[in-house]
């Protein structure tokens, strides 16, 4: 009697419960806020906007790029133009990448499993073994990185690309129809120009075509040379999108060599297999730890032992290919998904967890069918289904605690750094979490340990620099922004920094120049555009124009800019007349993004008081000094504005007011003098 396999209602039933699954153990993700590469890649990235801003003209002739992954930016961009920045429409999105991963997983499992050289032995429970694998796969504490930090879809989209094509190609394989090779191909292209991991797709279709279609790689290639130069050709899209990039993501060539690098990947692939088991302890990206100022590299005590696993464990796989490419494949998989960052190209990002999204399948796919086969006896079998569920569920229950860590930006990088406590970035990421929630005394504390643990960290100098600014204590800060600029150039917030400082300095040329080198550096900061904004309207009315041009290409890049509003409405001012209905405009805007700001109520009641509004002028002023009581601009205009309306005692004492905060106020004596000349005031 030929075995048979489950029917369309298991099926369903199966995919039913992996989407469940998912939802559960993702659904207190739906709140957690844009966190640190979230912010330039989607936040502040108009590449991003442009759906939503698409009537908008472009900076350049270029426009904006995207970067090396433009169809996860597009899916960005499109979540931006559905609902701007509500994060809950990313973590929607997010969920449902990996939970369509998930089915497509379990769709190609179950294909393998009941193709013709497995289908004697696995046919019966191909179905609840697919079944077990993608849900072990789907709720694994290790793909949280992947899945709750936003910016990480480029990782998950990946996924769903690479099993997608790899399934497509299982279809076409089985019924030879073209339709399927075509969306395969398609597929891997669109995969190319996700993420650069993809570029083993191709490879690991070929190995697959061989231990379960073809029997040998000659043959694979003769059958289908259309389709794997289709497949190949998909190089090409990858090349093109690294090329047109600003830069590579990831980060290359950091000053460690070759042989360091390899260094810690060897004991970081064993961990990835030891985390595959047993995920613990979870740690957010963070950098190398460091001492003395260098980086902390493994020992020869950690590296030996896992280098002898891991030349066994590769020893064995490729054995495994070559004489048992269907026992291979899982092992094959693994390895070669890793190949792009745990080889021996130096990456910023040495060990991450998001790493493993893809390779965690090939470990699982061995275990669930080691398992399977070890238990022979229905009863075994039984039991082994019902402790794979219960894995399930503790892997679910750890993925849902896992994903309270990152309830806050503060919260993930406090956990970040308590489990690396000697790594710069990661004190460096806390800091930018805690200044950006107000606390920035804490703030600059973390800086100051990220310094301590490597003092050529030009990025913790550069922030360290902003935080000093706001903390009042500027002059420490242009120190600092200048050593980040000598051990690195090229950072834009660096010279926007000392810019600014030397801006305030009244050392304008030497801040336009940086200004100028940051907006080269980097030509979507609107911070820089802004920032050279005012230094040019300082230089006198000649430069009012470009001015004006400056702030509206800030406010081009980040439309919810308050200070480039009222600024802007400043200077429209400023270029004449004709212009103060605009302007008041722009002061509004400012109010509407931020109303606790006295300089644009200030700003706005100078507006209406010169087209005569002059009791709205009052109450603005008026709101401004609630605000900010000892603001001498906002108690002058105050008295103009009420002497104007007759209440020239109440205007007087506003003069005076003025006077005692800035004794040498010339503006606010004249109009003290003329006001008392006034002869309603005479007796």
């Amino acid at each position: 009697m030929r075995p048979r396999a489950s029917g369309r209602s298991g099926i369903l039933l199966a995919a039913v419960v992996i989407v469940g699954a998912g939802v559960l153990a993702y659904s207190n993700t739906f709140s957690v806020p844009f966190i640190y590469d979230d912010l330039g890649d989607i936040v502040e990235n108009p590449a991003v906007h442009g759906f939503r801003d698409a009537q908008k003209e472009p900076l350049s002739p270029g426009g904006v790029n995207l970067t090396s992954r433009p169809v996860a930016d597009l899916t960005f961009a499109a979540n931006y133009a559905l609902d701007g920045l509500n994060v809950r429409g990313y973590h929607v999105v997010n969920l449902l990448i990996h939970v369509l991963g998930a089915l497509a997983l379990f769709g190609v499992v179950r294909r393998t499993l009941t193709s013709a050289g497995l289908r004697e032995r696995f046919l019966p429970h191909a179905t609840s073994l697919a079944f077990v694998v993608a849900l072990l796969w789907l709720v694994h504490p290790l793909q949280t990185e992947s899945v709750t930090y936003i910016v990480h879809r480029y990782e998950s989209l990946l996924g769903l690309f690479f099993l997608l094509t790899l399934y497509a190609a299982i279809r076409g394989m089985e019924s030879g129809k073209p339709g399927w090779f075509v969306a395969s191909v398609l597929l891997s292209a669109l995969g190319m120009a996700t993420k650069e991991r993809m570029v083993v797709a191709p490879v690991i279709v070929l190995l697959y075509d061989r231990a379960f279609f073809s029997g040998t790689f000659k043959e694979a290639l003769r059958r289908r040379r259309s389709f794997y130069l289709g497949l190949a050709a998909t190089w090409a899209v990858l090349a093109v999108v690294i090329l047109r990039a600003a830069h590579v993501a990831g980060g290359f060539g950091f000053g460690m060599t070759v042989l360091e690098y390899a260094r810690i990947q060897v004991p970081a692939v064993v961990h990835y297999l030891q985390q595959a088991f047993w995920p613990h302890p979870l740690v957010l990206h963070c950098g190398f730890s460091y001492e003395n100022g260098r980086p902390i590299l493994p020992g020869a005590a950690e590296v030996i032992p896992c280098l002898i696993i891991l030349s066994v464990l590769l020893a064995t796989t490729v054995i495994a290919v070559l004489r048992r490419p269907q026992w291979g494949i899982p092992a094959a998989w693994f390895f070669l998904l890793l190949a792009p960052t745990s080889s021996v190209i130096p990456n910023w990002e040495a060990v991450e967890e998001h790493h493993t999204y893809l390779p965690l399948a090939g470990v699982i796919v061995l275990a669930v069918v080691g398992v399977y086969l070890l238990w022979r006896t229905a009863v075994g079998r039984r039991v082994g289904f019902a402790v794979a569920i219960l894995c399930v569920a503790a892997l679910g229950a750890a993925t849902y605690a896992r994903n309270h860590d990152y309830r806050s930006a503060v919260s993930i990088w406090e956990d970040t750094v308590s489990k690396r406590p000697l790594s710069p970035r990661a004190r460096l990421c806390l800091g930018n979490a805690l200044a950006r929630s107000g606390r920035v005394p804490e703030a600059i504390e973390q800086y100051q340990l990220a310094l301590q643990l490597n003092s050529d960290y030009a990025d913790a100098h550069t922030n360290l620099g902003i935080a000093l600014v706001g903390s009042g204590r500027a002059p420490e800060a242009v120190e600092h922004y200048r050593e980040a600029l000598r051990l690195n150039p090229k950072l834009p917030e660096a010279h926007v920094g000392l810019g600014v400082q030397l801006f305030e300095a009244g050392q304008t040329q030497e801040a336009v120049d940086h200004f100028r080198k940051a907006i080269r550096l980097n030509p979507n900061s609107a911070n820089a555009r802004y920032s050279l904004g005012n230094a040019l309207a300082a230089t006198g009315p000649e430069n009012i124009g470009k001015a004006i041009q400056l702030f509206e290409e800030a406010l081009w890049l980040r439309p919810d800019y308050p200070e480039a509003h009222m600024n802007l409405g400043i200077a429209l001012i400023s270029s004449g007349p004709n212009n103060v209905g605009k302007a008041i405009e722009h002061y509004h805007e400012a109010l509407r993004l931020r109303p606790d700001y006295p300089e644009a109520l200030l700003n706005l009641g100078n507006a209406l008081l010169s087209t005569g509004r002059i009791a709205e002028a009052v109450d603005l002023y008026q709101q401004a000094l609630q605000l900010k009581p000892d603001y001498p601009e906002a108690h002058n205009n105050l008295g103009v504005a009420l002497v104007q309306s007759g209440r020239i005692q109440e205007g007087i004492k506003h003069y005076e007011e003025a006077l005692r905060l800035v004794p040498d106020y010339p503006n606010a004596r004249m109009n003290l003098q003329a006001a008392q000349r006034t002869p309603l005031l005479q007796p």
